[in-house]
C-alpha cells in the first residue's frame, strides 16, 4: 500500500512516453503551402524555445487571415502547430494570441541513410512545417502564467550555463539538464553520436523518474507521511 503512489507515478509516466510515441507515428498533414511561399496566419503561442540567437515559437489554434489574400482560407486541423522564427526578438508571451507574417517552409526529410531527417523528429512533436523570418503581432495579450514562469525559470538557467566557461562546456551542461542543445557545436554532436552515447544528452523519462523519486522521498519526509503515504 505505501508504494501505489509510486506505482502510479511510474504507470503515469510510461503512459505519457506511450502517447508521445503514438503521436509521432501518426502522419501529419502536408504544409499546406508552396515553398518559400509569404503566409499570413494567426495562431496562440503554445511553447517558446530557447535558441542561441534568442527564442523561437510554437503555434497552435491556426487560422488564416480573412481578406488578406485572394486565395480560399485554409482549414486547419484543431492538432495542427507549427514552429515559427521571428525575425526579431519581440517581448511574447505564452499564451498570448498573435498575427505572423512569414516565409512557409516544409521540414527537410533525410536524402541519405544514417542522415538527421528533420521532418521526421518534427513530426514526432507534432509540427507541421515551420515559418521562417516572420514578423508577429500580438492580437491577445492573455497569457498561461504556469508555462510562462516555467519558462522564465528556464531561460535563466540556460542564461546561467552560457557563463560556464568555454562554450562546449555551456553546451553539454546546457543539453543534459535542459535537453537544450542548440548551444553544442555540430562536431560535438558528432562526437557523442558516434560514440553511441547521445542519449545521455536527453531528458528521458527515466530521468524524469528518478527525479519524481526525490521529491517524492523528500516531501514524504517533510511532511512525515501525513500528506503522502
Amino acid at each position: 500500500m505505501r508504494h501505489r503512489p509510486l506505482l502510479f507515478f511510474f504507470f503515469f509516466v510510461s503512459l505519457v512516453c506511450i502517447i508521445q510515441y503514438l503521436r509521432g507515428s501518426l502522419d501529419l498533414p502536408p504544409c499546406p503551402f508552396e515553398d518559400r511561399e509569404t503566409v499570413i496566419l494567426e495562431g496562440t503561442i503554445h511553447n517558446l524555445e530557447l535558441t542561441q540567437d534568442g527564442v523561437r515559437l510554437i503555434l497552435n489554434r491556426l487560422g488564416t487571415v480573412p481578406g488578406e489574400t485572394e486565395d480560399p482560407p485554409v482549414l486547419f486541423q484543431k492538432s495542427t502547430a507549427i514552429l515559427v522564427y521571428p525575425d526579431e526578438q519581440a517581448k511574447l508571451q505564452i499564451g498570448n494570441r498573435i498575427r505572423v507574417q512569414g516565409t512557409a517552409r516544409p521540414f527537410e526529410e533525410a536524402s541519405n541513410p544514417g542522415q538527421f531527417d528533420q521532418k521526421a523528429y518534427q513530426a514526432s512533436r507534432g509540427l507541421s512545417f515551420q515559418i521562417q523570418e516572420a514578423r508577429t503581432e500580438v492580437l491577445e495579450e492573455s497569457v498561461s502564467f504556469l508555462k510562462q514562469g516555467l519558462f522564465v525559470i528556464r531561460r535563466a538557467l540556460y542564461t546561467a550555463a552560457k557563463g560556464l566557461g568555454d562554450q562546449e562546456t555551456a553546451g553539454v551542461v546546457a543539453a543534459m539538464v535542459l535537453g537544450e542543445r542548440s548551444l553544442m557545436a555540430q562536431e560535438t554532436k558528432n562526437l557523442y553520436k558516434s560514440g553511441g552515447i547521445s542519449h545521455i544528452l536527453a531528458i528521458s523519462g527515466l530521468h524524469i523518474s528518478m527525479i519524481g523519486m526525490a521529491l517524492y522521498r523528500l516531501l514524504r519526509r517533510a511532511f512525515g507521511g501525513f500528506w503522502l503515504p
